[in-house]
């Protein structure tokens, strides 16, 4: 008997930061900004950051703990480690364009990918809007969707409070 595999579940977020693409640009090339981003998820979330000429590399590992994690940490009762790396490239002025995220968990067989682009307005100093789409796909049977929906729920509920956090470095 073969067990069907789950559909990619799709998901789509978009963040308005109250700077321009500049000032955005900066932001993201700080290693606290990621750390910042991470902490209601874990405090001690380890950030790695590389810069090249044209493009911004971060790796963070964060511990997510059931409490993050409702539905998938009902059937697996206990806290996951959630890696992602997000890869953006720079336009000729050197600021942030395109993107890519990947992210997975550790001990569980499930991951997601985004792509990301960044707007922004005519005016130089006018807000930046960065638009993820991405899918998330796990490989347990039975229970994928829910998994997908809880880390889709996590991804949401991080970005969403990642705005608030930005401004810091905004301003």
């Amino acid at each position: 008997m073969k067990l069907q595999e789950s559909l990619d579940m799709k998901f789509t977020q978009t963040l308005v930061y109250s700077g321009s693409r500049a000032q955005v640009t900066e932001m993201l090339k700080n290693p606290e900004y990621y750390k910042k981003r991470w902490a209601a998820l874990d405090d001690c979330a380890q950030v790695d950051l590389s810069l090249t000429e044209n493009r911004i590399r971060v790796s963070s590992t964060v511990s997510v703990s059931a409490e993050n994690l409702e539905q998938l940490a009902n059937k697996l009762n206990s806290g996951l480690n959630l890696k992602v790396v997000e890869v953006w490239d720079l336009n000729q002025p050197g600021w942030v364009e395109n993107g890519t995220m990947s992210g997975s968990m550790a001990g569980v067989p499930v991951k997601f990918s985004a792509t990301m682009v960044a707007n922004s307005g005519s005016i130089p100093q006018s807000d930046t809007e960065i638009t993820l789409e991405g899918e998330v796909t796990c490989a347990i049977p039975f229970f994928a969707a829910g998994v997908e929906r809880a880390v889709i729920k996590t991804i949401q509920n991080a970005f969403t409070k990642e705005t608030a956090k930005a401004d810091e470095f905004l301003l």
